[in-house]
Parts: structure tokens; sequence; C-alpha cells
């Protein structure tokens, strides 16, 4: 079989459609989704239709490959992160980290740095 320009163009804008239909549907659901949770609709939808064309791929004997699935899974996965990360996710809490051993039966209020170290270097 000989490499057609327009063949690879085509198989390659459909492939990008095929992967591509399902996070466009899922952008236009409304309201939030978590980070775990569109993940793991983008590996399913990536996986099923990995299936799919490899099911086909076989049947006609071609090659079988993943190679694509993982191509557009990661770059539809990355996109539409983007897009929910920017116009609905909830806020992310943001880890807290004491720098204050313990208090000791003192008083917890944050004092100044100086303080702190002088606190750090007697052992308290």
């Amino acid at each position: 079989m000989q490499f057609n320009v327009a063949s690879a163009l085509g198989s390659l804008a459909l492939t990008a459609s095929i992967y591509g239909a399902g996070p466009l549907l899922l952008r236009l659901r409304k309201g939030p989704i978590s980070s775990k949770a569109l993940k793991w609709l983008h590996i399913g939808y990536t996986a099923i239709l990995a299936f799919a064309f490899s099911i086909y791929d076989f049947s006609n004997g071609y090659d079988v490959s993943f190679s694509p699935a993982i191509l557009w899974g990661s770059i539809f996965y990355w996109w539409n992160r983007s897009y929910f990360e920017t116009r609905n996710y909830p806020p992310r809490r943001q880890l807290r980290i004491r720098l204050i051993p313990s208090c000791q039966g003192r008083s917890c209020l944050p004092s100044s740095p100086k303080r702190r170290l002088k606190r750090l270097r007697r052992g308290r």
C-alpha cells in the first residue's frame, strides 16, 4: 500500500474528531466537576474507543496500535482540564503547615520570626 497524504490527513481528522467528541460533549455540562471524575471519564471514554478501533483494525487486517488513543486521550484530557480549572472547579484547599512545634501549655498565637528562632534554638 502506498502512502497518500490526503488519506493520512483524513485519518488524522477522523481520529481527532472521534476522540474529541466526548470531551466536547463534556464541556456542555453545567456545574463543577472534580479532577478525579474528569480523569476517570476521560480514561473510560478513551479506553472504549481504543478497544473499538482495535477491533476494527484487527478485523480489517491492520496492525493494532494504542498510540492514537494515548495521544488524543492525553491531549483532550489536558485541554478539558484547563477549561474546567478556569471555569467551574470548586476552589482547592491549600495545605497549611505550622512552624511552631507545640504550644506546651503556652499561648499558640503566632509570634515574630525572631522569637520563633529563639524558641527553636532553646529547644522549646
